[in-house]
């Protein structure tokens, strides 16, 4: 049986609802870090920043489920980040 959550523009939906899992993704885009890559043959070590790997995760949702599917990840980050980041 399903539990109910409630979305972070107040809506309350069931666990396993479609909306539910969208803004899940989202919060877990939201808190994507940044990370060192180490090229194996120089063993040079490059920053990748957090925007860098967000922006690339929604490239790679747009190649692989469209462009509209990216667009409505991208707008619940922001809406996200805005209600639940922004400021500290």
């Amino acid at each position: 049986m399903a539990a109910t959550v409630t979305l972070i523009d107040g809506r309350q939906v069931a666990n396993d609802s479609e909306e539910w899992r969208a803004e899940c993704e989202a919060r877990a885009v939201c808190k994507m870090g940044g990370y060192y890559f180490v090229d194996p043959k120089t063993e040079r070590r490059t920053w990748i920043s957090a925007n860098s790997v967000r922006q690339q995760y929604v490239m790679r949702v747009a190649d692989k489920r469209g462009q509209q599917p990216a667009d409505e990840l991208k707008a619940a980050v922001l809406r996200i980040w805005d209600a639940e980041f922004r400021g500290r």
